[in-house]
């Protein structure tokens, strides 16, 4: 039963995303315009117009929960035209925050700092 209902919401969506782009097809354009990579993260510039409805939604959900950095939510997408979703973990960040990744290595910096001076290894890693 679950599997028809999966294969109804993904043929449902698929319906919806074809009828959003038949109503304005530039929604779809995308450009790659630079590419970025320092020791944590890959920085991806584009131009794709159909983002820019859910940037707009992202800016507020971080101002709703007064984000300093970063939220993460989880979301299902459907891929191939199967009928199985898989949760995709979305990471939205203030263009100033501090990335998850960035914030993991700078506390394992801390915490190696913290071993070092107290010369102390039974500090949880």
């Amino acid at each position: 039963m679950l599997r028809r209902l999966d294969t109804l919401a993904a043929a449902w969506l698929r319906w919806r995303r074809r009828r959003a782009v038949n109503i304005d097809p530039a929604l779809m354009q995308f450009a790659i315009n630079r590419i970025a990579m320092d020791e944590h993260e890959i920085i991806l510039t584009a131009t794709a117009p159909c983002l820019v409805p859910f940037a707009e939604e992202c800016a507020a959900l971080l101002d709703k929960y007064d984000a300093t950095n970063y939220v993460q939510f989880d979301t299902i997408v459907w891929r191939g035209g199967g009928a199985r979703g898989r949760v995709v973990r979305v990471t939205v960040q203030w263009a100033k925050g501090e990335s998850p990744g960035a914030k993991a290595a700078r506390l394992q910096d801390e915490l190696n700092g913290m071993r070092a001076r107290t010369g102390d290894n039974a500090l949880v890693s």
